[in-house]
């Protein structure tokens, strides 16, 4: 996975070789706050693979030196703790994670100074990263908060590239990230500007430690428009995550915002490692969510349309009998709609093929008062659209149920095109044969 490495993370290379040599005292020389005392975790041994102190082949003078460098960083102004992070990146004999944890808190104990200081900026941005490249994972949540509080992109990115590394396994960070993501997307759907460099750093961080809770947050990133790199980053992420694929898919479409969901379903209904048991739930739960939105007053999205219509189609697909009554109830909803004219004729159409798809009994009998309803109408002399009559025959053609045999057969007798006619006397033969 690519993180992201812009001239804005690089910048403390060039001058860490200048901080050593500084004469002149930083603007920052008067020494603010003091962060917590790390005397306890500078001198506490930890595991090799995270850098959390003294390595098993450690000596004496390890540990010495460790405390050593506490005592000196904790007295030291803003420019004497720059040049002691420079210096320990140097000596990677000796496991310097505490100390880089210990200057990414101090940062976050000296909020103005972080925010408006160009040499802190520096140290937040090379102590995160050298808590990456070290693998210090007790420093997670120290760099996690650094991220909040700052406002400068070299020193958030770093600790994204650092959070990829290190919040691995740490669900209470993970979450922490992918709350800030969705806060990120929500605040870029409504037109309100975001910074889209660090929301990608996010993006990608979260595809490296491929955590299945980001997959609904990554989802809505995917959906929310932000446009290339950031788009594309995030689908490469869903990629990556781990997990049940058809459950991640299932909990966007019953979750996430509206927008989302369409392409929740295409991409579950397109994926060939779905079974039809796995995509069944999800097209039944994308239907019922379409429908709740109607009955919320929030069905004049187009969004929920292609929901609802996207679904409809799946399910008929599908055959996925288990939806029944979702889509009985989307029939009679669309009969009602199409009855106010505000339902086109082939949305009807949808969903009675849907409907019959089920071949339930229930279906049969909705489908065959549907026809007795045209027929009374066309008796009367009133028009009804040929195309849904036509339809809603071979519907019941297609289930076979013998409770619709009166209604097909009374066609034969009405003002009906050939066409019709015929369809409706070869399923009375069928019927007459099953």
């Amino acid at each position: 996975m690519r993180l992201i490495t812009k001239a804005v993370l690089v910048v403390w290379f060039s001058a860490g070789a200048a901080w050593a040599q500084q004469g002149n005292p930083s603007p920052s020389s008067v020494e603010p706050n003091t962060a917590p005392s790390t005397a306890g975790a500078l001198s506490s041994s930890g595991d090799v693979a995270d850098g959390s102190g003294p390595s098993q082949g450690s000596t004496a003078a390890d540990t010495n030196a460790l405390a050593s460098i506490e005592n000196k960083f904790e007295n030291s102004d803003l420019t004497g703790k720059l040049t002691i992070i420079d210096e320990a990146a140097g000596n990677p004999s000796v496991k310097m994670g505490p100390l880089y944890k210990a200057a990414v808190d101090y940062l976050v104990a000296n909020l103005v100074l972080l925010r408006t200081d160009t040499d802190a900026q520096q140290m937040g941005a090379k102590a995160a990263h050298l808590i990456g490249t070290t693998a210090y994972k007790p420093g997670a949540e120290s760099v996690w908060q650094l991220f909040q509080l700052s406002s400068t992109d070299s020193v958030r990115l770093a600790a994204t590239n650092a959070l990829a590394i290190v919040a691995k396994g740490d669900s209470d960070v993970i979450n922490k990230m992918n709350h800030w993501l969705a806060g990120q997307n929500l605040l870029h759907i409504t037109g309100m500007s975001v910074d889209s460099l660090v929301v990608d750093g996010c993006v990608q961080a979260l595809a490296a430690l491929e955590d299945p809770s980001s997959f609904a947050v990554l989802f809505s990133t995917m959906e929310a428009g932000y446009g290339d790199p950031t788009t594309n980053d995030a689908r490469n992420a869903l990629k990556l995550l781990k997990g049940d694929r058809g459950r991640q898919l299932l909990q966007v479409v019953e979750t996430n915002r509206y927008r989302d969901r369409p392409a929740a379903l295409e991409m579950a209904m397109s994926d060939k490692s779905l079974s039809t048991q796995e995509k069944g739930p999800i097209a039944t739960a994308a239907l019922k969510g379409a429908l709740e939105a109607i009955d919320l007053d929030q069905g004049s999205t187009g969004y929920v349309t292609t929901l609802r219509f996207d679904a409809v189609r799946a399910l008929a697909t599908l055959q996925w009998t288990p939806a029944a009554p979702v889509v009985l109830a989307n029939f009679n909803r669309a009969a009602s709609e199409y009855a106010n004219q505000r339902l086109s004729a082939d949305k009807l159409v949808q969903s009675a093929d849907a409907l019959a798809a089920m071949a339930t009994h229930e279906a049969a009998i909705r489908l065959s008062l549907y026809l007795g309803l045209i027929n009374s109408q066309t008796a009367k002399g009133l028009t009804f659209n040929d195309s849904v009559t036509l339809a809603i025959v071979k519907d019941l053609d297609r289930i076979g149920d013998g409770v619709a045999y009166d209604n097909l057969y009374a066609i034969r007798y009405l003002d009906y095109p050939d066409s019709i006619k015929t369809a409706a006397r070869e399923a009375v033969r069928n019927l007459a044969v099953r």
